[in-house]
């Protein structure tokens, strides 16, 4: 187990390694979002809009952000699906509807008000589409379940393993002496002894940190056995106030993009940074030309006004000595020559410029109100392929061990239904079913489309063409690409069982019709045998 001193100087060590991006991150803070503190510290409530004349990367970075939430964890609609490694497995209906009732309980899990994971993941999308990194917290409440929380970036100081994936996490905030001593209790001595001063609202500095549990015991139950250990440390007395750790990692943290041999990420907020504060400057100049125009300088004759003698409020009287006076009249604005054509033309080809940076042009057709499905899957797709490294990032960095945490925690507390016998021990997967994913997934069911429909105009050419296709398979992968409920799809046993259900009512039916032939022909013939009609049978 470390001790303190060690954990206090990794948090430096990292807290040094992280300054250039502080001064990156405050700038865009300062000339693009007008929220956020990591250099210049502000109270609460403080304004924070003084650099920014011009919105266009506030608005399209906003309207990123809610097309991310949208299109990747719509609160609405499904996002995801738990499915069987071993495709044969879903086909099997025991199978497939306990993954259907596990996903149910998972969504429950997602969508409780007290869990807040919506209103927490706008905040997580926010810092994610302006820095390029985010932080959200996966904490099992005893007692009440899942409880997701965006923690600021401000706060946090990351580590990569060998593979590239965040795995040590060191997080200083600040906590008032009355939450020290409710969180722990007298072991919080410096906050202690503010209580008994009589300052509960002092503020100090503390570290939570989690690692790897170089440690562990494989098979423990308890934190002796859990992949990661959990310390809160007091910086300043440097003493650590509890121990414990965390079965799975409790935190996702995407990164938009990512430099090679960087540990933090860059979102669009970085690619607009250049173009943002120039429009900014602009716009600030160019109110100070509009104020000039509309209340310019005056030139004043010096000898025919006196300056003490200038009223320029609406309706003032400015005497004058018409006589001494040079200039006619000896009170005039001074000309301005502005070229506002010029000033507009330059605003509006860099707002632009940070409005393609933010993806704006993709957006702004997705919310289109006046197109029709068709359209929208088709720029969804569109603009799937644009982002598709950058959504493959969020599935892996953020979605997936999202999922895996919520799961293991509902899994633990006995929420999830129990699993089969014969199922038990199968590996899962995830396979993401949002509007973005759907889409990726409806070229494929509009190829078989296309295909059946061909097969079925060549059929009255060639009667056998429709030998070559798989109906079941392709009907299967329709209602996977389309996103059918399992419970709405027969497996194969079922479907092989009422086709040979229905071949052997086939059957009894042309037997009954046989019968009754016969039975007709019998009724017929044996009247004309007995009469010895001419024609009968001898």
């Amino acid at each position: 187990m470390p001790n303190a001193k060690d954990l206090t100087r990794r948090y430096e060590q990292l807290a040094n390694e992280r300054k250039t991006f502080e001064a990156n991150w405050q700038e865009i803070a300062d000339h693009e979002l007008g929220r956020r503190d990591f250099i210049t510290m502000r109270t609460a409530g403080e304004q924070r809009m003084q650099r920014i004349y011009d919105d266009t990367a506030k608005v399209s970075g906003g309207l990123l952000a809610g097309a991310m939430h949208s299109l990747l964890t719509n609160p609405a609609t499904k996002w995801f699906e738990l499915k069987f490694e071993d495709n044969r497995l879903n086909q099997i209906p025991t199978a497939a509807l306990w993954l259907h009732f596990a996903e149910k309980q998972l969504y429950n899990a997602f969508n409780r008000p007290e869990a807040g994971f919506h209103a927490q993941l706008a905040e997580n999308y926010i810092d994610l589409v302006y820095f390029g990194t985010s932080c959200l917290f996966v904490e099992d409440v005893a007692g009440s379940g899942v409880r997701f929380s965006a923690r600021p970036l401000a706060e946090m100081y990351l580590a990569e393993n060998a593979a590239g994936r965040i795995d040590t996490v060191f997080r200083k905030f600040r906590l008032t002496a009355r939450q020290a001593v409710e969180l722990f209790g007298v072991r919080a001595k410096r906050a202690q002894k503010d209580m008994n001063s009589n300052r509960p609202d002092d503020r100090r500095d503390y570290l939570h940190v989690i690692v790897p549990n170089g440690d562990r015991t494989v098979g423990r139950i308890d934190v002796a056995g859990m992949a990661w250990a959990s310390f809160m440390v007091a910086f300043e007395e440097n003493e650590i106030l509890s121990a414990g750790g965390y079965r799975e990692f409790p935190l996702a943290i995407p990164r938009w993009q990512k430099d090679a041999g960087e540990t933090y990420g860059r979102g669009p907020g970085w690619d607009a940074l250049s173009d943002q504060k120039m429009v900014n400057e602009m716009k600030r100049v160019s109110l100070k030309a509009g104020q000039k125009a509309v209340d310019p300088p005056l030139l004043v004759d010096s000898e025919g006004v006196l300056p003490s003698q200038l009223r320029v409020r609406p309706g003032g009287i400015i005497p004058i000595n018409a006589v001494m006076s040079q200039l006619n009249p000896p009170v005039q604005a001074l000309e301005s020559k502005t070229r506002f054509d010029i000033s507009v033309t330059l605003i509006e080809d860099t707002r632009q410029q940070v409005k393609e940076a933010f993806h704006h042009q993709l957006i702004e057709m997705i919310r289109d109100p006046r197109m029709t499905a068709t359209q929208v899957l088709e720029l969804s797709a569109q603009m799937q392929r644009h982002l598709a490294p950058i959504l493959g990032r969020m599935q892996t960095e953020m979605l997936e061990p999202t999922i895996e945490r919520v799961f293991a925690i509902e899994a633990r507390a006995g929420r999830l239904p129990a699993i089969p016998l014969e199922l038990q021990g199968q590996p899962l997967k995830i396979e993401y079913v949002s509007p973005v994913a759907r889409a990726q997934k409806a070229s494929d069911a509009r190829a078989i489309i296309d295909l059946f429909n061909i097969g079925s105009g060549l059929v009255q050419i060639e009667p056998g063409v429709l030998d070559v296709l798989n109906m079941d398979a392709g009907i299967r992968e329709l209602a996977d690409a389309l996103g059918v409920p399992p419970t709405v799809i027969r497996s194969v046993e079922q479907v092989e069982a009422r086709r040979q259900a229905m071949a052997q009512l086939a059957e009894e039916r042309d037997a009954e019709r046989q019968t009754q032939i016969a039975a007709d022909v019998a009724q017929k013939v044996v009247p004309l045998v007995q009469s010895g009609a001419p024609g009968a049978a001898s």
